[in-house]
């Protein structure tokens, strides 16, 4: 995950746990680990719901959380590239 570096170099070597509270004051990809980031968040849930995005909070990071993180990225990428939203006609 992309941070400041100011950020990053104050946090990097705390462990997760310790880290977690400190990215809800970061960029979306960052809050979103944090339960907080889902409560009181109408319109982030609404677009949760309507794109299927795999979103979740993380209270730890695991192998599982980073396969799960892993495939939220991927589902973002494929939203953004994705040819439909782009209005680009795909010609074979």
């Amino acid at each position: 995950m992309l941070l400041p570096k100011a950020f990053n170099a104050c946090y990097a070597n705390l462990p997760y746990a310790e880290k977690l509270p400190h990215y809800f004051g970061q960029n979306l990809l960052a809050k979103s680990l944090n339960p907080q980031f889902y409560h009181h968040n109408p319109g982030f849930l609404k677009y949760k719901e309507d794109s299927g995005l795999p979103s979740q909070p993380h209270k730890e990071f695991k192998k599982a959380d980073l396969d799960a993180r892993q495939k939220l990225y991927q589902k973002i990428a494929d939203e953004i590239w994705n040819p439909n939203r782009l209005n680009l006609n795909m010609k074979a």
